[in-house]
């Protein structure tokens, strides 16, 4: 998109504005990069990124919240606010330490605090790239409006922005597929992520492991697959060979990682189940979209498949374009079903 009013910094690192780049269409604040080149009293300098910097303009022209109005945690700490904000983010912990959050009731009233999808797409992409140098506090912001409102973003529940992504310089310059991102201890960051105080109160919920577990499998099946990472890298408008992570790369990254950290998803929530194919067609691609879960795959060539555990259903809802109705559904395993939402 265009750049807007809002401030930006130079920032060195591909995978930090490269994944950011990747990931927009989840439910996360990700700031956008370009490719610059710095001269210092005319002599070149470096290649690096000019990247959106988070402020409180940033998530009034991102997400339409008054940016006086705007609360900004940054590190553990208030970035943008007050004592008094700071204390609204500490409820959330206030909350999982006085609740039993294995019971629907407790997690239904956690979603109002804060925008549960939000945390589980800001772990599913620090979990699936291996980063070691995050936690609750360390490298996570996050953001809310103090004052409710009627828009979308003004509910006052606190949401998550990527920040400092820079996950190569953690493995000496090479980034691991095969790396248990749930159990290892991080050198940077402290104790591994499963240790860590939300993660241990929300994996107690029958309900947050399954939203977990599907939007997991539903960004490998989008953001994360080979034809969309070459595509993000190919259509990026970056020309310099950044830490050789070319689409060669990503042909023999992205299956790899997929297949690991999929396996490591599935120790850590205990599934028992197969990985299967699920493959959703259209009879004609204009007349509208399928909403699964939490994504709308790309059926502009008339069939979409994404791999999914058997452990937990999936949800598809049919949603027409003007001027088209829907039909129905037709099923390998059942008769025409005519309800535009099925599980």
């Amino acid at each position: 998109g265009d750049w807007k009013t809002h401030s930006f910094a130079l920032r060195s690192g591909f995978m930090n504005a490269y994944i950011q780049h990747l990931v927009q269409d989840r439910n996360i604040a990700s700031a956008e990069s370009r490719e610059v080149v710095v001269y210092l009293n005319g002599s070149y300098w470096y290649p690096t990124f000019a990247q959106e910097k988070y402020s409180g303009k940033f998530f009034q022209e991102q997400y339409g919240v008054d940016d006086d109005n705007v609360i900004i945690v940054k590190g553990g700490g208030v970035d943008s606010g007050s004592a008094d904000d700071h204390a609204l983010y500490f409820a959330i912990y206030d909350f999982i330490d006085t609740h039993d959050m294995s019971t629907p009731e407790a997690y239904k009233e956690l979603n109002e605090l804060m925008d549960i999808q939000s945390y589980i797409d800001f772990s599913c992409v620090n979990i699936y790239f291996g980063n070691l140098d995050y936690n609750e506090d360390k490298n996570s912001v996050y953001w809310r409006a103090r004052k409710t409102g009627t828009g979308e973003y003004e509910d006052g529940r606190w949401r998550w922005a990527l920040y400092d992504l820079d996950l190569e310089n953690l493995n000496y310059g090479v980034l691991e597929e095969d790396i248990n991102t749930f159990t290892m201890d991080t050198h940077y960051a402290g104790s591994a992520l499963n240790t860590r105080p939300m993660w241990v109160a929300l994996r107690k919920n029958p309900a947050f492991r399954q939203q977990f577990a599907v939007s997991f499998m539903d960004i490998v099946n989008t953001d994360f697959t080979v034809q969309n990472a070459v595509a993000a890298l190919e259509d990026w408008e970056v020309s310099l060979p950044w830490d050789v992570r070319t689409p060669e790369w990503a042909l023999h990254y992205f299956p790899a990682r997929t297949e690991a950290i999929t396996g490591y998803l599935a120790e850590e929530f205990g599934l028992t189940g197969e990985k299967a194919a699920i493959t959703l067609s259209v009879n004609d691609a204009r007349g509208g979209n399928i909403l699964l879960n939490t994504i709308t795959p790309d059926l502009s060539e008339g069939q979409w498949t994404g791999i999914y555990f058997t452990d937990y259903p999936v949800t598809v809802t049919a949603v027409p374009d003007k001027g088209y109705t829907f039909a129905g559904w037709q099923s390998d395993t059942a008769e025409e079903l005519t309800e535009k939402t099925l599980t």
